[in-house]
């Protein structure tokens, strides 16, 4: 059975990918008229924030040693604010150039 620091980092990853990706998906990117289009686009975006908060942990616990307690913490907030911080500034300039 895994600590609770563990599961704590389980648990934040998931609200990455379940609440974090489809809110940027809905928020800040151009909807796709075919639904595969989107399938695809939340898949690539799964697989970029898991790799992000991966590594992020990995510093976190490696190289900064941190607990993993507050390593999760901090590849979550790095990564789902950090993601919505550059899709909110991309979406901006797109509709400046509209």
């Amino acid at each position: 059975m895994g600590s609770s620091a563990d599961y704590g980092g389980s648990f934040l990853l998931l609200m990455t990918l379940a609440v974090g990706v489809p809110t940027a998906y809905d928020e800040y990117w151009p909807k796709y008229d075919q639904i595969w289009n989107a399938v695809a686009w939340v898949f690539t975006a799964c697989i970029v924030a898991t790799m992000e908060f991966i590594g992020l942990y990995f510093i976190g616990t490696e190289v900064g040693n941190l607990s993993p307690f507050l390593a999760s913490i901090g590849a979550f907030l790095i990564t789902d604010l950090g993601n919505l911080a550059w899709l909110s500034v991309w979406s901006r300039r797109r509709n400046f150039g509209e």
